[in-house]
């Protein structure tokens, strides 16, 4: 059973086009998995769910090119059991799931989606499942993702992220080098 709340006014019609595939895509995952939603990911389900909507949310691009300037993503893994509290946060993590599902349903296709859902539907975990059915962790698929929905390069993020350390050990250690190599030229 469905049950959906719109309000009256112009925006009625898109909203209800959006809403009930939404909640339609839930019921049928309920019962795809037999009563087991729990062992459902929460990014596959709200992620099938936002993708079959017959008007996608637009601003989930603009959430997501915000979130990549600011180093904010939240890993696809945090994802499994609950989306974060916040607005924000739930904004974020629904146009996460949506473009990661869809790029699952593009890249390896809708059949290893299939049969992720079946391995969920039998209770096994999220990231277990995921290295079943892919051959590959979930976090490497959410680099690949990143690499290839998002732009991201991974190695040159992780040089950002690292660069005020390595600075700071450039200079601790350039005066020891500095020192050794003054010390090498002196007893030549």
């Amino acid at each position: 059973q469905v049950l959906l709340s719109i309000a009256p006014g112009a925006e009625q019609r898109i909203e209800m086009e959006r809403q009930l595939p939404h909640e339609l895509t839930h019921l049928f995952l309920y019962r795809f998995s037999g009563g087991q939603v729990e062992s459902q990911p929460a990014w596959l389900m709200e992620g099938l769910a936002s993708n079959l909507e017959k008007t996608p949310n637009p601003d989930y691009q603009q959430v997501l090119s915000k979130a990549v300037s600011e180093q904010r993503l939240i890993p696809v893994s945090t994802l499994c059991k609950a989306f974060p509290t916040g607005d924000e946060g739930v904004y974020l993590a629904y146009a996460e799931s949506a473009s990661f599902v869809a790029y699952l349903e593009e890249t390896p296709g809708n059949e290893k989606l299939r049969t992720l859902l079946q391995e969920y539907a039998e209770g096994i975990g999220c990231e277990q499942g995921f290295l079943n059915v892919y051959g590959i962790t979930l976090g490497q698929m959410e680099g690949r993702w990143q690499q290839s929905a998002l732009g991201i390069n991974r190695a040159a993020a992780l040089l950002q992220k690292s660069a005020p350390y390595l600075l700071l050990l450039a200079v601790l250690v350039s005066p020891a080098l500095l020192a050794g190599w003054i010390n090498q030229r002196a007893y030549r």
